[in-house]
């Protein structure tokens, strides 16, 4: 009786599986190849290196995707704002004008809200680095965050700002 509780247990794992985005599926290539695209990109012009994507959704499509970075050598928040607002443009852009992936997405066009892109600044050898310095720019939601990390506890962060997409552009167009 033992084994037979095992056996159907592991039967139904088995059968649940295969509704699970395999990471060989054609949207996972499809939008693997993209946030490669762009990851390239942004290696050859910011020396950023691709450190992980995300993809979330469910049956009826991808409802986020994103990328995240690592980034050697301290960025000020106008630097850091040029680099992820051009990021995100590109991503944006990229994911709404590849016809293959469309079918994949919940919704289309993708939005910025729909969009992800996290960059965590290093020192020059690779280390981290504290407060005042920002550690983390991330986007998310439409929203774009600055953080640093705190020098009393390493588990905490400091917030150094939050903007809307919409009023980093319009920072980063202020500055050409």
């Amino acid at each position: 009786m033992k084994y037979i509780n095992y056996l159907t247990i592991l039967i139904v794992m088995c059968f649940s599986c295969n509704n699970i985005d395999h990471p060989y599926s054609n949207k996972t290539q499809i939008v693997h190849s993209i946030l490669n695209k762009v990851g390239q990109n942004f290696k050859d012009k910011y020396d950023l290196e691709i450190s992980g994507f995300t993809l979330s959704g469910g049956k009826k499509g991808y409802d986020t995707i994103g990328i995240d970075f690592d980034k050697r050598g301290i960025l000020s928040k106008n630097e850091g704002r040029k680099i992820i607002v051009e990021c995100l443009n590109d991503l944006l852009n990229e994911i709404n004008s590849n016809s293959e992936l469309q079918p994949y997405l919940f919704l289309r066009p993708f939005s910025i809200k729909n969009i992800r892109v996290t960059i965590l600044i290093l020192d020059a050898d690779g280390k981290l680095i504290y407060y005042p310095s920002i550690e983390i720019i991330g986007a998310r939601n439409g929203h774009i965050s600055y953080l640093a990390k705190s020098m009393e506890d390493e588990y905490k962060f400091v917030s150094l700002g939050k903007e809307t997409f919409e009023e980093a552009v319009k920072i980063v167009e202020s500055q050409i």
